[in-house]
């Protein structure tokens, strides 16, 4: 079982990570060892087909593991689901260090980048767009010179967010 501050913790960053629904099936999960679609959706007020792509994104990220029976009744095969709390932690660092590659990447282009932008339609051009355009705006009838645009808050803000994560991964990984 796991605590309410616990819980609380796991389906807002569920929620985050994948959407509302699937905290309120993580939710119902967390009370519960072993559960079935069918129990789900009738719980949560979903569908059954919402809650199986929700247990389906959910074992993709390593949080469900399945166990299949056979109805004795029906003959149709039926998956219990378990959400795997030990594994939550290792998951929401994965996540996070993919997040932190992609503001890499995006710091690493703002910095190499030189852009421009149409005082009169705020529309944004790389510096290759800007000069097949001669330096201006190609919307038709426009015809205003490309001002070129500082990017110095962006990069800011960029060093700012990937500052953020990598604290919030050093702090998760030295967790006891």
């Amino acid at each position: 079982m796991v605590t309410k501050k616990e819980k609380e913790y796991i389906t807002k960053t569920i929620s985050m990570l994948l959407r509302p629904e699937a905290a309120q099936v993580v939710a119902l999960m967390l009370n519960k060892s072993e559960v079935g679609e069918e129990w789900l959706a009738k719980q949560s007020n979903l569908k059954v087909t919402v809650v199986r792509k929700i247990l389906y994104d959910l074992f993709n990220l390593g949080l469900v593991d399945f166990k299949k029976e056979r109805d004795e009744k029906s003959g149709w095969y039926i998956y219990n689901a378990t959400f795997k709390v030990d594994q939550f932690d290792k998951v929401v660092i994965d996540k996070l260090k993919v997040i932190l590659n992609k503001f890499k990447m995006r710091l690493k282009y703002e910095e190499e980048n030189t852009f421009y932008y149409c005082p009169e339609h705020q529309r944004t051009m790389t510096e290759t767009e800007a000069l097949n355009n001669n330096y201006v705006c190609d919307v038709e009838g426009c015809g205003k010179v490309l001002i070129v645009k500082d990017k110095a808050h962006r990069i800011e803000k960029l060093k700012k967010k990937i500052d953020e994560i990598e604290k919030l991964i050093e702090m998760a990984e030295s967790k006891p």
